[in-house]
């Protein structure tokens, strides 16, 4: 086959041109760290390179969240410390209001304080984020959770919404907490009314009474007691409807069983179930009179020490005062002690959803490092092999640039 003058030098071009793409190739490995720079460098690996990358973004997405999420609930954390420390204050104060030997100007002085910590907890519950808006509204972080309604009392005004991030493919977790579950909606102390029956014969009464052992009464809550008089200077005290027997603590006649009629003394108080009341008057045979329990209402932490502030504002020394402050008292510290459960069971969610962040985090770090350990092996050049190469291919380069400088300078003009 004859070969033709230019068919020797387009070959010897092309070769010169192959060897110099080549070393072109390496050099771009070389200078960008990278094995495969685009498709066609290898294409069966290109596609896991292309997931393992969006992997890896998605990750450090929810890394970004977790971080955003620590700092959010860490916050929050600090702020339900805060509170607890305000409540235990007022306890303590509604506690030292109790001693007997302090009269109306030593509880003014106990309300100044009370006053200065119910302001401390408003703005500790109307508490901003980072973002600027504010914690315990729910969805609503524009709005101020809880303001004073010109009627009275405080109000919640967010919603009940609870706002999450999501920290992995599976797990979103809680960043906000509404504030209507943890401080408004707190029972309040359970509480009771009296009344005479509208067909009574006598002119017996019973006094309004008091709660003097909230334990026990809440064990008798949310029955019904009926006082019947047996003849009109006695009578049984029974829970209704069921007629059960109920025993009398204090104010029966000595000798006095369960189940046993009362002897009737005008005016004295009669204690049974945790609670105090006082019949007086001339009743008569048949008459009854109940001790009803009160459906239970939810107060809040706000309206509960606003409540204890105005009690010890107003109420006075006379002996019928003491009893409402006993009663009052008795009531804070109720109100208070719930608050204080709400609150600290708040607190622990709290601290469970940062221990399974923390898991998150870690989890969410270690799979990176996995999917970039991956990328690395697919993508990223060893520069022992490629150095290697590149000193091969230049070589080559320059054997294929030579042996083209002599083709070219062969002619049969040389011999003429």
């Amino acid at each position: 086959m004859r070969v033709s003058t230019n068919q020797v030098f387009q070959r010897s071009l092309n070769g010169m041109l192959n060897a110099q793409s080549k070393v072109s190739a390496t050099q771009e490995q070389i200078s960008t760290g990278k094995r495969v720079n685009k498709a066609s460098d290898d294409p069966a690996a290109t596609a896991s390179i292309y997931m393992l990358r969006k992997e890896i973004a998605t990750t450090e997405h929810y890394v970004r969240n977790s971080a955003l999420a620590e700092g959010e609930l860490q916050l929050e954390e600090s702020v339900f410390k805060s509170i607890e420390s305000s409540v235990l204050r007022v306890r303590e104060l509604v506690v030292t209001a109790g001693n007997g030997a302090m009269g109306f100007s030593g509880r003014q002085a106990i309300a100044s304080e009370v006053k200065e910590r119910l302001g401390e907890m408003l703005n500790y519950l109307n508490s901003k984020g980072a973002n600027g808006e504010y914690m315990f509204s729910g969805h609503q972080g524009q709005i101020k959770p809880f303001a004073l309604d010109p009627a009275g009392g405080y109000q919640f005004q967010g919603d009940e919404g609870q706002r999450s991030l999501q920290v992995s493919s599976e797990l979103s977790i809680a960043v906000r907490d509404s504030g209507k579950g943890i401080f408004a909606d707190i029972p309040e102390p359970e509480n009771f009314s009296t009344r005479a029956e509208l067909g009574n014969a006598g002119t017996g009464a019973i006094s309004t009474g008091n709660v003097i052992n909230q334990e026990d009464f809440s064990q008798f809550h949310p029955q019904d007691i009926q006082i019947e008089f047996v003849t009109a200077t006695t009578f049984t005290v029974k829970l209704t409807p069921s007629g059960t027997n109920v025993g009398v603590t204090s104010g029966a006649q000595d000798g006095y069983t369960i189940g046993d009629p009362v002897e009737y003394v005008a005016g004295q108080g009669l204690e049974f179930e945790g609670v105090r009341i006082e019949l007086s008057g001339v009743p008569q045979a048949g008459d009854d009179f109940f001790v009803e329990s009160d459906p239970v209402a939810s107060q809040g932490l706000l309206n509960s020490v606003d409540t204890l502030l105005t009690g010890l504002n107003s109420i006075g020394d006379s002996a019928a005062d003491q009893l409402q402050l006993e009663e009052m008292l008795a009531d804070a510290l109720v109100s208070l002690d719930a608050a204080s459960e709400s609150i600290s069971l708040a607190h622990g969610q709290l601290g469970a959803r940062l221990n399974v962040l923390e898991t998150a985090q870690r989890s969410n770090d270690d799979w990176k490092l996995l999917n970039q350990a991956t990328l690395s092996q697919l993508e990223d050049v060893d520069y022992t092999e490629v150095i290697s190469r590149f000193s091969l291919e230049t070589v080559a380069l320059q054997a294929a640039q030579q042996s083209y400088a002599r083709i070219s300078s062969m002619s049969l003009f040389q011999f003429l």
